[in-house]
């Protein structure tokens, strides 16, 4: 249906595995919808177990083509083939796959072609690994379209399909159950309980004939796991598992103890790097950056550790053992050394060793005069320079000749000044001379009032000064009064009296 082309990103550099729909069905409008559906269905799955999409497009030649993640490793197909698997590896195989469709039929989906095809062994870096469920091109999404939905139906791998899927009836998440208890089945037994050249009979079988118990091809198998295969292989769909999660479940109580101890390492990251693998017994390279996986870097046959290899780690752990004495004799010696070489030579009584046959008890040097680091917690000691120091022998501890003087200001940027000499600007963090009295310190900025302090410098300072604004003093220009204006009209003359007034007469003369 579609080529999948190893690619890279032109920006991140960074490789990805593209799937583009084959040329032959690019003018087919029910494989580009299905082809569409697949994208559409696995990027809505964010599962760690679930392969990652990342991008959809259309080609130049109108072929559509969807981005995933490149994994390296093998099929589960490839593992199979390669010989028997061990309880630890089904188990870190098949938890994983049915918590991937666990996930995918809580968001609606039914990928319908579980098979080992489809089931992905990762490969990666510092010797982790991980299980990826890929390739949804049949899966049951909840889409509207009917059509597709009909076709898919009786689409899948007869010899994984469920009996209701051979049928062409409607399926649902229990038909994944069965396709799963299939895939264990083939783990735990070596093949399919169902098998023919011809693929109808297949599916004819699959519907009608009974299951062949699990034990009966694999006698050493527990009852257990073989009850977990007969209930996820029920013909009818009500007799299994209801969920996916119920599967999980019963597998994991019937697992071993200790079966579990691929998947913890997978779940948890594995604590030997590089060297590991997701199966025991077999090492792994780095995976290479070229194209392609190589078979020297992939999962191989289970198989127990060589017997040379455990005498190995024996002679390794007893040489261990011998090296790690002789270090012990050999620091034990010095340390006797040391404690002859630091005997008083007059007065004092030599080292007795006890009568029990023990090594005698090494003496300690004397101690130094002068500041010494704080041994049992005696006497108490004042930082200097990050060290704690104690008074020995009545000697106190030298004291520092500078301290660390920090000042701030609100609004930053005032001088400080110690006793007239500029020491900077606020916010400032500098170290003075140490004075056995009290200094004056003073910050000034412009448009603020001077904040004078006395502080004491025999100890370190740290100071924080909100300056007060200083208050704005405006004058009022008084401007000088102006002389009154003459009147414009001239005073109108008196009517002069009737009767002939002679002082009127001479203001009208003036």
């Amino acid at each position: 249906m579609a080529v999948v082309y190893l690619v890279e990103h032109q920006t991140l550099l960074k490789h990805f595995a593209a799937k583009v729909l084959s040329a032959e069905l690019a003018a087919n409008f029910e494989a580009r919808a299905r082809f569409t559906q697949e994208a559409h269905a696995a990027s809505q799955l964010d599962h760690e177990n679930i392969v990652t999409i990342s991008d959809f497009g259309v080609t130049s030649d109108q072929r559509p083509f969807f981005v995933m993640e490149l994994l390296r490793g093998k099929t589960l197909d490839q593992r199979i083939a390669a010989g028997p698997m061990s309880v630890e590896e089904i188990a870190a195989v098949a938890i994983p796959i049915g918590r991937a469709l666990a996930h995918a039929h809580a968001e609606g989906v039914v990928h319908r072609d579980v098979k080992p095809e489809n089931i992905f062994l990762v490969q990666r870096s510092q010797g982790r690994f991980g299980v990826k469920v890929v390739d949804f091109g049949i899966a049951k999404a909840p889409v509207h379209n009917t059509k597709l939905t009909k076709m898919g139906q009786t689409l899948g791998s007869p010899m994984f399909m469920a009996p209701e899927a051979c049928r062409g009836d409607d399926v649902d998440h229990r038909a994944d159950i069965y396709s799963l208890g299939i895939l264990l089945y083939l783990m735990f037994c070596g093949r399919v309980p169902f098998e023919d050249e011809s693929l109808l009979k297949v599916l004819q079988m699959q519907v009608a004939s009974p299951l062949p118990p699990p034990r009966s091809i694999k006698p050493d198998l527990s009852p257990e796991i073989a009850a977990v295969i007969t209930h996820a292989l029920e013909k009818d769909p009500d007799n299994r598992y209801p969920a996916m999660l119920d599967l999980v479940d019963a597998l994991e109580a019937a697992l071993p103890p200790g079966a579990d101890r691929l998947l913890l390492e997978a779940q948890r990251g594995s604590t030997q790097a590089i060297r590991t693998t997701p199966f025991p017994g077999v090492t792994l390279a780095r995976p290479s950056r070229s194209v392609g996986t190589s078979e020297a870097n992939l999962p191989t046959t289970a198989r127990p550790a060589a017997p040379s290899s455990n005498r190995k780690v024996l002679v390794i752990a007893i040489l261990c053992l011998v090296f790690g004495a002789l270090g012990v004799v050999f620091a034990w010696r010095q340390m006797g050394a040391d404690a002859s070489a630091n005997k008083p030579e007059v007065g004092s009584a030599p080292d007795v060793a006890p009568e029990t046959g023990s090594a005698p008890v090494a003496t300690l040097p004397p101690r130094k005069l002068g500041p010494d680091p704080v041994v049992d917690g005696v006497g108490s000691a004042a930082p200097v320079d990050g060290v704690k120091t104690t008074p020995v022998d009545g000697i106190k501890p030298a004291a520092p000749t500078t301290i660390q003087l920090r000042i701030t200001s609100v609004p930053a940027g005032a001088t400080v000044t110690l006793d007239g000499t500029k020491l900077g600007v606020t916010p400032l963090d500098a170290s003075v001379d140490r004075a056995e009295r009290s200094v004056e310190l003073v910050l000034s900025r412009r448009g603020y009032t001077d904040i004078v302090r006395s502080i004491d410098l025999r100890a370190p300072q740290s100071l924080e000064v909100a300056l007060v604004a200083t208050p704005k003093v405006t004058t009022k220009r008084v401007e000088p009064k102006k002389p009154d204006k003459p009147d414009p009209k001239p005073d109108k003359p008196d009517k002069p009296d009737k009767k002939g007034d002679p002082a009127l007469d001479i203001r009208l003369t003036r």
